[in-house]
């Protein structure tokens, strides 16, 4: 009986392979998104007015957006809740004098131009349900009684508020007589329109941000996409919408594909096939990119060598000069293997690709 022999053969060619690199992703700046949103109810203090604060509600990125509010680190005074013994409501109460005239006293005159409706008021009991039991805690101001800080609710009894307990941070609903000093613990809304924040040192300061415009002018064969941002935006007062362009066809952004950051605004390299423009400007900027390379099909690979099988199994094809900065595999395998810079052997006949970063040799 004669043997059927099957053969290995081989036909070399090199061409280019696109968008191997997974896409890169872009670093949040301080105003991208919502800063706030990682101070939200933590013992991280922010400072406004050169005085520390809690950030303790968000309403940043509401349809209303504009303000945030900041809730006093530690309690700023005593105060009875009222001089009567009965409950009343906040507006007529002795502990509103006291959030007043510390609010008169204490916070700046500039200040005040960037606080909603220009007070301080007291927390409900679902405000301050609301919050971290670690943010309701506080050290209590030495003419307080035990720890605790008035709340604006009516408590359980009809001569009763709510209260905190500072040294655990319990809301207590039943509350506490009224004619007791308990701690006053003021809390503001403040204006976002009015201050600049800054995410690294977690200061609110009163100003209105600088506005600056980034102009992007596109090099040749590249095509911005439709639902990226402009390519010229004006009035900005933080971080740019993102600008991406796409190679066009026959084109490609290379590894060392690199443009200069101008005035705070970069370009990323996402993929061979696409580019990213960001940044928050500190300045005007004009940036233009650099044209994507054109796709070359270079000359055939002389390393890669095929020896057919010899065998009736088919089983022992080899592939040589497939060094170890190179990779493999069948044309129906899904993953690639590491090349060891020696021979690859036991191979079946078949269709196999070896590639070396953005390119690969086809063997047939």
């Amino acid at each position: 009986m004669k043997t059927k022999k099957r053969f290995l053969s081989i036909l070399l060619s090199l061409v280019l392979v696109l968008g191997l690199m997974p896409g890169m992703s872009l670093t949040a700046l301080a105003w991208d998104g919502d800063p706030y949103a990682a101070l939200l109810n933590t013992t991280t203090a922010v400072n406004f007015d050169g005085k520390e604060w809690y950030l303790i509600e968000n309403n940043s990125t509401a349809v209303d957006a504009g303000t945030v509010t900041l809730l006093s680190k530690e309690c700023v005074a005593a105060s009875q809740y009222n001089s009567s013994e009965s409950y009343v409501e906040y507006a007529s109460s002795t502990v509103k004098t006291a959030v007043d005239n510390w609010y008169n006293n204490n916070i700046t005159s500039n200040a005040k131009t960037a606080v909603f409706d220009n007070k301080m008021f007291l927390l409900t009991k679902d405000q301050a349900n609301a919050m971290t039991t670690d943010t309701r805690k506080c050290s209590q101001a030495s003419e307080a009684n035990d720890n605790y800080w008035w709340l604006c609710s009516p408590g359980s009894f009809g001569n009763f508020a709510s209260c905190v307990y500072g040294g655990n941070g319990n809301v207590l609903a039943y509350g506490y007589s009224v004619v007791c000093a308990l701690g006053v613990r003021p809390a503001l809304k403040l204006n976002l329109s009015s201050v600049i924040f800054s995410s690294e040192s977690k200061t609110f300061t009163v100003g209105s941000a600088a506005s600056y415009s980034v102009i992007v002018t596109a090099g040749s064969n590249m095509t911005k996409t439709e639902t990226s941002g402009a390519a010229s935006q004006t009035d900005l007062s933080g971080t740019m919408t993102d600008v991406v362009y796409t190679a066009d066809d026959g084109y490609y952004f290379p590894t060392d594909y690199s443009v200069a950051t101008v005035n705070g605004i970069s370009v990323t390299r996402n993929s061979y096939t696409q580019i990213t423009v960001s940044g928050t400007p500190t300045a005007d900027a004009s940036i233009t990119l650099t044209a994507p390379t054109a796709k070359t099909t270079p000359d055939a690979p002389t390393t890669v060598t095929v020896v057919n099988c010899t065998t009736a199994d088919n089983n022992d094809g080899k592939l040589t000069g497939v060094t170890a900065a190179m990779e493999y595999k069948k044309s129906d395998a899904e993953s690639w293997t590491a090349g060891t810079g020696s021979d690859i052997t036991g191979l079946v006949p078949g269709t196999y690709y070896v590639r070396k970063g953005d390119r690969y040799d086809q063997c047939v």
